[in-house]
């Protein structure tokens, strides 16, 4: 079977796209906000500390983990990418990086000492990738 790994990004993006949502709500609630603020919304590590009131190595950790969860997901459904592929694939072809509001919420929730409910920030995503595939 062979690599998609050196391939251009539109065809990457092409063979991970339909399966982006599906392979998003399978990851647990931090590492999902901490990928979809890092990718979908570009936010520096340090950024996406502070919206999720942990470290920047704590931050580094789970964005690393939720890429790796991703890539072993797309390997399971026959689409072999490296976690650079997706993580390139994601940010090159997000028409929009992420609802508006997502960041605002996140970094609220986290203040507050609340946590976002998992529903809302799927909802996001969906909204997200939707947006993207069109």
């Amino acid at each position: 079977m062979q690599s998609t790994q050196n391939e251009p990004a539109p065809s990457v993006w092409n063979q991970m796209a339909p399966l982006l949502d599906e392979a998003l709500d399978r990851l647990g609630e931090r590492e999902h906000d901490a990928v979809v603020l890092r990718i979908f919304d570009g936010k520096e590590l340090k950024e996406v500390a502070g919206a999720m009131g942990t470290t920047e190595d704590a931050a580094r950790m789970r964005v690393n983990r939720g890429v790796e969860k991703l890539r072993e997901f797309f390997t399971k459904k026959g689409v072999t990418l490296s976690a650079a592929a997706i993580t390139g694939a994601v940010a090159a072809n997000s028409v929009q990086a992420a609802p508006a509001g997502l960041s605002a919420t996140i970094a609220a929730a986290a203040l507050s000492g609340t946590t976002i409910t998992t529903a809302a920030i799927i909802a996001a995503t969906k909204t997200v990738a939707m947006t993207a595939l069109q």
